[in-house]
């Protein structure tokens, strides 16, 4: 099969340079060629082309030769002759003088040898304080100065970090004390001043999430103040919640009685009745708590709610609470409840005792469904449904 290939290739190759010579012989003694990538190629005259693959130029491998006879080794050729020695070389210029040595470092003086340093000379106490250095570089300091924050609710409250005091500008004055909230030791609750009566401070009451401010306790309305040596020496600033925390077991009857709805929520008549009704004589259904804490904000009465207190619960919600025998004897506007005690009218109705307490949930001043702020009554498990 190689063999007809060769064959093949070779007339291919003859045939090839004939014709190209039949058709010019000027152009065919101009031919040339080359072995490149594999092939042999002639040049057109333009182009390479490939002519013939150099594989299919080649024969078929030849046989094996035979093994040919070892040749003698060949003899050692002689040693060269030792040639002369070479010049001596130059001998190198002498080194550079050394750098002379630095000077020890002088021995620190013994443990005991040292001199004792001179102390601080004492600062002079201030006016008026006791027990405490006075501050040289503000003089006439007379008065301290005090702010502090609170639950309008609850001023026992010391859990809930209802807000926090930032302090912008100090003049003339220093920072005596800062106490932080328990719960969170980055939030300030109160801080002192001394200053003369030239100082002044710039504070900011700022409620925390949840909360909501509402005034410094000298009726000052706005968060961001500057307090000056003829303000009150003791400031509260004041946040309440700004959803009210309530719930209908608060107002959950003795083990001794029962409690029943009497009265639902309609549009039309705005508010609900629950009766307590107490089945053992020792014990009384005429006293009650209110839904949470809250600050009482007036009492009053009139021909629906009888004798009625109004407790405000958030800085929105405002419950009324009606069908009270008396009022309850705290301070308006003042006081800080924390369940307010309600004292309810009562009746006997077949040697038992019951009372009525009438609830009106307010939001903005206006009636709404309590269920707006409270779970529904139907999920009440010590309630009774129906008149």
């Amino acid at each position: 099969m190689k063999r007809r290939t060769l064959r093949m290739a070779a007339a291919a190759l003859a045939l090839a340079l004939t014709g190209c010579a039949a058709a010019d012989t000027s152009t065919a003694a101009q031919i040339e060629m080359r072995v490149q990538d594999g092939y042999i190629q002639y040049y057109n005259g333009t182009d390479w082309e490939n002519l013939i693959s150099t594989d299919e130029l080649k024969g078929e491998k030849g046989d094996k030769g035979d093994k040919g006879d070892k040749g003698d080794k060949g003899e050692k050729g002689e040693r060269g002759e030792t040639g002369p020695q070479g010049p001596k070389g130059d001998k190198g210029d002498p080194g550079a003088n050394g750098t002379n040595g630095l000077n020890g470092a002088d021995g620190k003086d013994g443990k005991d040898g040292a001199d004792g340093k001179s102390g601080t000379n004492g600062k002079d106490g201030r006016d008026g304080v006791d027990g405490k250095d006075g501050v040289a570089s503000i003089p006439g300091i007379t008065k301290e100065l005090r702010a502090s924050i609170y639950n309008y609710y609850n001023f026992f409250d010391s859990y809930n970090v209802c807000g926090h005091i930032q302090i912008g500008n100090v003049d003339k004055a220093v920072i005596n004390d800062q106490l932080f909230w328990e719960n969170d030791s980055s939030k300030l609750h109160h801080v002192s001043f001394l200053m003369n009566e030239d100082g002044q401070v710039s504070l900011t009451a700022v409620a925390e999430p949840g909360w909501s401010f509402v005034k410094w306790d000298d009726g000052v309305t706005t968060p961001s103040r500057t307090i000056t040596y003829t303000d009150d020496s003791g400031l509260s600033a004041y946040f309440a919640p700004t959803n009210p925390t309530l719930s209908w077991d608060n107002i959950k009857p003795d083990y001794h009685c029962s409690a029943k709805l009497t009265h639902p929520y309609s549009s039309v008549e705005p508010w609900i009745d629950i009766t307590y009704i107490c089945y053992d004589p020792t014990y009384s259904s005429s006293v009650q708590n209110s839904l949470g804490g809250g600050l009482l904000t007036a009492k009053s009465e009139d021909s629906v709610f009888g004798k009625y207190v109004d407790i405000e619960h958030s800085v929105t919600t405002t419950v009324r609470y009606g069908g009270l025998a008396a009022f309850p004897s705290e301070k308006i506007g003042g006081s800080i409840y924390d369940r307010c005690l309600l004292s309810l009218a009562t009746s006997v109705d077949s040697g038992n005792e019951s009372a009525t307490l009438r609830i009106q949930v307010l939001q903005d001043g206006k009636p709404v469904d309590p269920e707006t702020v409270l779970p529904a009554l139907s999920t009440v498990t010590w309630l009774e449904q129906g008149e």
